[in-house]
């Protein structure tokens, strides 16, 4: 019965492994909560995609989070403190179903992480900048364009040739199929 709870008596250790439960945060404060998190010892995972903003100064690229308002921590129901989590600076609840916290399957994070692809800091997305796609539904249906960028978490800029000009053209992301790779 020991070893099934991860307890050894071998060496009196216990099991590190824990469970992934989500976490709602107070409104634009994941990034706070999950750095106060860090510094507590704790595990927690921030999915975060490249997004275009504009801004003053022109347009810039920064990383927008994936689930605004939610972050994922994992917590080992004997090793670690779930009291310190109510009271950390930008967390408002560990989201429960009645008293029970909501655990999110290993699989699901492991699916999110190569998604966004965590390890190198790199999305995963079909298109690069300067790819040649093409505009599957709507006014622009079968009509090609070039991939300029990631616009949010559905949304795409692509630049189409219209009466000679290049212009700038903000799609549903799957409205495009690629053709090839890098425009000339």
């Amino acid at each position: 019965m020991l070893k099934e709870q991860g307890i050894f008596m071998d060496n009196v250790t216990v099991e590190n492994k824990g469970a992934w439960y989500l976490l709602q945060c107070k409104p634009r404060e994941e990034r706070r909560a999950k750095l106060n998190l860090q510094n507590q010892g704790l595990t927690v995972f921030l999915p975060e995609m490249p997004a275009v903003k504009k801004t003053k100064k022109g347009f810039s690229e920064t990383e927008e989070v994936l689930f605004p308002g939610y972050l994922f921590i994992n917590l080992n129901k004997t090793l670690d403190n779930w009291f310190v989590i109510r009271s950390t600076r930008g967390v408002s609840k560990l989201v429960s179903f009645g008293q029970v916290p909501a655990k999110i399957p290993e699989i699901v994070i492991d699916r999110i992480k190569v998604q966004t692809q965590i390890n190198d800091g790199k999305q995963l997305y079909p298109f690069d900048k300067g790819d040649k796609v093409i505009i599957t539904t709507g006014p622009f249906k079968d009509l090609q364009a070039v991939f300029g960028c990631r616009q949010g978490q559905q949304r795409a800029w692509v630049f189409l040739e219209l009466l000679g000009k290049w212009q700038r053209l903000e799609i549903n992301d799957t409205e495009l199929n690629a053709i090839s790779k890098k425009a000339a």
